[in-house]
C-alpha cells in the first residue's frame, strides 16, 4: 500500500470521470512517482489541499492518520 497502487485503484474506482489526464506516469514509474500522481488526483476528485498527505507520509509511514483522513 505504501507505493499508492492500491490506493489509486480504489480512487479509479470510485470516480465516474477520469483523472489524471494532466499529469501522466512514465513506463516504468518510481514509487514517489506514483505517490504523488496520487495526491493530484485526490485534489483533481475535489479533496481540499489542506486534507492532502506528504508523499513521505505514505511512502515512509510517517503520517497516516493524515493518509487515513483522505481515505
Amino acid at each position: 500500500m505504501r507505493d499508492g497502487k492500491v490506493l489509486a485503484q480504489v480512487l479509479e474506482a470510485s470516480c465516474p470521470t477520469p483523472l489524471g489526464q494532466a499529469k501522466e506516469l512514465s513506463e516504468n514509474p518510481t514509487d514517489r512517482e506514483r505517490v504523488e500522481k496520487l495526491i493530484y488526483d485526490l485534489f483533481d476528485f475535489g479533496v481540499q489541499p489542506f486534507n492532502l498527505f506528504e508523499p513521505d507520509d505514505l511512502l515512509k509511514g510517517r503520517n497516516i492518520p493524515q493518509v487515513n483522513l483522505v481515505v
